[in-house]
């Protein structure tokens, strides 16, 4: 249901993109890798949602898009971050120590899309509400031109590496 409302909200703003058509296709074809555990995830856990303290997250913040879900949502979310900071199978054996249960690369990678899409998504309608002038908030327009243009980029990476 979720990607059905996002396509069809990115379809709403007639912002044509090879990339998107592309994703949503894959994403549908591939549905059954969303399937797996369930557990409360928070859907953005990135840095901008972290507090640390002597090198320790010690509080994830924002917990308005949380549901019930599968953890490979969350972690395909983090994945490109994590790379950043650590080898994913030392991240991966840190949280499976922590109790998280085991998940399929395949599954990570289907999420990861997902959130590419998602947030690309999302950049769009930003920048189709600031073009109709029906926001002004200059976030808006960041979004809609230089966000948009690095959010497709690691759309179109992923997809590379998938298809």
């Amino acid at each position: 249901r979720e990607i059905a409302k996002f396509e069809a909200d990115w379809r709403a703003h007639g912002l044509p993109s090879a990339s998107m058509e592309t994703a949503y296709a894959w994403l549908k074809r591939n549905i059954a890798l969303a399937d797996g555990p369930r557990a409360l995830i928070h859907k953005d856990p990135g840095c901008h949602n972290m507090l640390a303290h002597e090198d320790r997250l010690s509080v994830l913040l924002d917990w308005e898009t949380a549901a019930i879900g599968n953890p490979a949502q969350d972690l395909g979310y983090v994945y490109a971050l994590m790379l950043q900071l650590c080898e994913w199978r030392e991240f991966m054996a840190a949280y499976a120590e922590a109790g998280g249960p085991a998940i399929e690369q395949a599954q990570v990678d289907y999420y990861e899309l997902w959130g590419y899409t998602w947030v690309n998504t999302k950049v769009m309608q930003a920048r189709a509400a600031f073009e109709a002038g029906l926001v002004d908030e200059i976030r808006a327009g960041f979004a809609g031109t230089y966000l948009m243009s690095r959010t497709e980029a690691r759309l179109r990476d992923k997809l590379y590496q998938l298809i």
